[in-house]
């Protein structure tokens, strides 16, 4: 079996400090050869600096960032549940 795509889903509120360093790490990683990687982040409509933190690790890092932003606890437990790449019913 061949790996060719890896999605990494993050769901956040309110832990920039942590997310940073968590984007670091996996913007750190070498991911096997012709495999490509995407980060998806599900902002669950925090109020301190998450969205910077994304777009700086999106302008700076090896892999690309989706950032999708939910403004509801139960919109964003579904996406990770679901391990959904794609923005889920509306609010």
């Amino acid at each position: 079996m061949t790996i060719t795509t890896i999605s990494v889903l993050i769901c956040t509120y309110n832990r920039a400090r942590l997310l940073r360093e968590t984007l670091a790490a996996l913007q750190a990683q070498q991911p096997p050869a012709g495999c490509e990687v995407e980060i998806i982040v599900v902002d669950n409509n925090s109020t301190d600096n998450t969205p910077a933190v994304v777009a700086e690790s999106a302008a700076d890092g090896r892999f690309r960032i989706v950032s999708l932003k939910e403004s509801c606890s139960s919109c964003s437990a579904r996406c990770c549940r679901a391990g959904a790449a794609r923005r889920r019913r509306s609010c």
